[in-house]
């Protein structure tokens, strides 16, 4: 975000601080939107309103993982679920969220954690019957197989979905994590790498993501440095393990 430029001239410092925000609010708008324009251009979805709703939903997913943020996020993709039940772009994301909250704000509630793990399983089964040809199911479906155990599955979708679209930056981290639970680290290293240098801006749990990679090949003063740089909130969230 902050590799670009922001120069201008101004007599109140009050004024050039919220140009400045405003420009950079632009940006990262932008960025959040496209992403998912991308995946909805090749993947129509049937309805305005149900696309109106996976948008907002979008914007809470990235912009913030707090469990108000995803709760509404949650909400939105359900409604674009059930105005538009064959969109695999709508299960997609609701499986997405459901997985977030069962893994970041569901610690010691066994009962609930369960209820949406089952319930993201179900919702990437569902996106990936819908659409066969969705890179971002197949890449899902794969990670929920993977870490439910079904290591063979898994591996096949997620190898499946590179394969589709191999320079997808959100599914091609994701398939970096699968790589990771498979013990392909070398893989996962170099995927990591390579992802991160083609694209713009990456999102912190990019670097998150390779340096997970790097600690489990035995890279671990390249991995202390790039988790030293994280943000707490990022660790947090991520559930890492921290390196002393």
């Amino acid at each position: 975000l902050w590799a670009d430029r922001y120069d201008r001239l101004s007599d109140n410092i009050f004024k050039l601080q919220d140009d400045v925000t405003s420009e950079i609010v632009a940006n990262v708008t932008l960025e959040i939107e496209n992403a998912l324009l991308d995946e909805i251009e090749q993947h129509p979805m049937h309805s305005w309103r149900a696309f109106d709703y996976c948008i907002k939903g979008d914007r809470l997913m990235l912009s913030s993982r707090d469990l108000q943020s995803c709760t509404q996020a949650k909400n939105f993709f359900e409604r674009a679920a059930k105005i538009d039940g064959t969109s695999a772009v709508a299960r997609l994301n609701l499986s997405r969220v459901e997985f977030r909250l069962a893994r970041i704000h569901s610690k010691g509630d066994e009962a609930r954690y369960r209820k949406l793990i089952d319930s993201s399983y179900r919702n990437a089964r569902l996106a990936v019957d819908m659409d066969n040809s969705n890179m971002a199911a197949q890449a899902l479906l794969g990670f929920r197989h993977v870490v439910n155990g079904n290591y063979a599955r898994g591996e096949q979708l997620i190898d499946r979905a590179h394969n589709i679209n191999p320079n997808d930056g959100r599914s091609a981290m994701l398939r970096v994590t699968c790589l990771i639970y498979l013990g392909r680290v070398e893989e996962a290293v170099e995927l990591a790498r390579e992802t991160i240098a083609r694209t713009k801006k990456p999102p912190e749990f990019y670097y998150f993501d390779l340096a997970e990679a790097l600690f489990y090949n035995g890279e671990y003063n390249e991995a202390s440095r790039i988790f030293e740089r994280l943000s707490q909130k990022q660790i947090e969230e991520q559930s890492c393990v921290v390196i002393a």
